[in-house]
């Protein structure tokens, strides 16, 4: 680089600023001192081996998904119990708020109200059902939630154990 000769500084003016320019080379950059090069060879050769063990280790049956049942040969004698009826419970609208039960315990009445339901539940458990008679509670669509959550509480607290939900109508 040359040198600029100093030049004489006149009264009341600036000194003269080297106008030298200074740049950086842009083909030689150096990478940041944390990663220098990314080897890969070792997490490939992992890769593989770990492929190559799950592969050998693997086992395929044949007919996977198959259970082998020996059934026995004959006509059987059929069984003696009657199937259990459950007990459905509808839950429907009456007016904007208001609800009505209808269930297929008895056919004379329908239950006024939730605590008529649990009443009647109640004095039919261990006669006419048993513990874990299945009930069904059907909800129609536009019942507030709620009530249909009183209808359940009231089978439980009649210690009905089987207690399921059917879609809404």
């Amino acid at each position: 680089m040359a040198q600029v000769p100093p030049q004489k500084q006149q009264a009341g003016t600036k000194p003269a600023v080297d106008e030298t320019v200074h740049h950086e080379s842009h083909t030689k950059r150096v990478p940041p001192k944390g990663i220098r090069d990314l080897n890969l060879t070792s997490m490939l050769d992992v890769c593989f081996q770990l492929l190559i063990f799950f592969i050998l280790t693997a086992s395929f049956a044949k007919g996977e998904g198959f259970l082998a049942a020996d059934l026995p040969l004959g006509q059987g004698t059929p069984n003696k119990d009657t199937p259990e009826q459950p007990i459905n419970i509808n839950v429907l609208v009456e007016g904007n708020t208001g609800f009505r039960l209808t269930t297929n315990i008895s056919r004379a009445q329908r239950p006024a109200s939730v605590r008529a339901l649990f009443r009647e539940l109640k004095s039919r458990r261990g006669s006419t059902y048993d513990h874990d008679n299945p009930i069904i509670i059907k909800p129609d669509g536009q019942v507030r939630w709620d009530h249909v959550v009183n209808v359940y509480n009231a089978c439980v607290r009649a210690k009905y154990s089987n207690i399921n939900f059917s879609e809404a109508n």
